[in-house]
């Protein structure tokens, strides 16, 4: 297993290193990738720490905190390439994005796409959406975050699989989104949801020029710091 998981992550970073060799050239790449080193060299240091549980987790007793790279995680999927670690959302960064939509939850089934450990879901359950969809596909993620609904008594679901491949239900829906793949695999989650009436919210968006491109999507003025959000339009 853990062969599997070193082939991954040179396949991811062969893939990512020749893409950016493509777009910017040898000297930017090198610049790009010494600033990355030393970053990642923060970041191992930060993770191999053991996770403490925050304030979210200590009150509900779940396992949501924390970071956890993706090389450590058994995933079965091409796309895994494209994805990016798990880090859990601030509870109120989720609610103050909900709450600004002004959706009715009763009648709107909220979808995070890369869900990790399910926070999110954990968030919307509290504020009581029709039905909670979470989407991930790393193995030890779904399992987490399907115990923390269990031990919480929430009747939300976890699919285990490539959000690029996921059917939306055609019921109104909130799809959250906190950075969880690159572009390639954003555009194919965008192309899906055509023709279905939704809300996005998009959480440290580096990759909004896809959703900007969707002719059939709507930009939402004046969403909260850190946060896009777009509207499906009818068609």
């Amino acid at each position: 297993m853990r062969y599997q998981q070193l082939q991954l992550r040179l396949q991811f970073l062969t893939d990512k290193t020749a893409r950016k060799l493509r777009a910017k050239g040898v000297f930017a790449t090198l610049a790009r990738a010494g600033e990355i080193l030393f970053s990642k060299i923060f970041q191992i240091a930060k993770v191999s720490q053991e996770p403490q549980r925050d304030a979210f987790d200590l009150a509900r007793g779940t396992d949501t905190s924390g970071i956890v790279p993706l090389w450590k995680l058994i995933i079965k999927s091409p796309n895994a390439r494209y994805g990016v670690n798990y880090e859990a959302t601030s509870e109120n960064a989720i609610k103050d994005a909900i709450r600004f939509l002004n959706v009715d939850p009763s009648h709107t089934v909220f979808v995070d796409l890369g869900c990790g450990k399910g926070r999110p879901l954990i968030v919307a359950a509290e504020l009581h959406f029709r039905e909670i969809i979470g989407v991930e596909f790393a193995t030890e993620l779904v399992e987490t975050a399907r115990a923390n609904l269990k031990h919480l008594g929430i009747g939300a679901s976890v699919h285990h699989c490539d959000a690029a491949e996921f059917d939306f239900p055609a019921k109104p829906l909130v799809v959250f989104l906190y950075n969880p793949f690159g572009a390639e695999v954003l555009a194919k989650v965008v192309e899906r949801l055509r023709g279905h009436d939704f809300d996005i919210i998009y959480y440290n968006p580096q990759h909004a020029e896809i959703l900007d491109r969707a002719n059939f999507l709507q930009k939402i003025d004046g969403a909260p710091n850190g946060f896009m959000m777009w509207h499906s339009l009818s068609q």
